[in-house]
């Protein structure tokens, strides 16, 4: 099989499901409660409940979100922040189109901090984006698991 841009992938399932990637978009208001780290009504919306098909995407979500987030630490380093906000803005997108709420959250104060030029934002909040990740890996490990012994 060819490699899958997770990308690609969750914005081809949008177009076909109309799905707007940005509909669980927050507002730059604050939020009340902590975000959902893996929704799982809309990540099964955009799956169709194809346990095959969840299993491809999010492999391939998580894998390239990695990658991502490689880049953007040496971008940080750097001060790249026109980079860092494009490599954001794309996690952003991803995130909240498979529902992992939380890492899409963090990935838009990020781009929204690159836009306000903030460099030490990024840098601390680059922190932050990490956990959601960790914290998200784990979900998906925990839904796979789940899934399994359903």
């Amino acid at each position: 099989t060819k490699p899958i841009s997770a990308d690609k992938l969750i914005t081809k399932v949008d177009d076909l499901l109309k799905i707007d990637q940005y509909e669980s978009e927050p507002d730059a208001e604050v939020l009340e409660d902590e975000p959902l780290i893996l929704d799982y009504k809309r990540f099964k919306k955009v799956s169709m409940g194809d346990a095959e098909f969840e299993e491809e995407l999010l492999t391939s979500f998580l894998e390239d979100t990695s990658n991502k987030l490689d880049k953007m630490t040496e971008l940080v380093n750097l001060k790249d922040m026109i980079k860092i906000m494009e490599l954001a803005h794309t996690i952003k997108g991803a995130s909240y189109s498979v529902g992992a709420q939380q890492l899409g959250d963090e990935a838009y104060a990020i781009e929204i901090s690159c836009k306000s030029n903030d460099y030490e934002s990024v840098f601390d909040r680059m922190d932050k984006l990490r956990t959601a990740f960790s914290k998200t890996k784990s979900e998906v490990k925990n839904f796979f698991t789940n899934t399994i012994t359903d």
